[in-house]
């Protein structure tokens, strides 16, 4: 990693911001939430 003002920086970002998203939905799935939740 070089400095942060690196564009991948920002990819990097939105991809974890993606990731997140993926997150929250599976989460909000009724079956896969109760699964991961216990």
């Amino acid at each position: 990693m070089h400095t942060s003002r690196v564009p991948g920086n920002a990819a990097r970002k939105g991809i974890d911001m993606a990731g997140r998203a993926a997150r929250i939905t599976t989460y909000h799935s009724p079956r896969p939430a109760d699964l991961r939740r216990r």
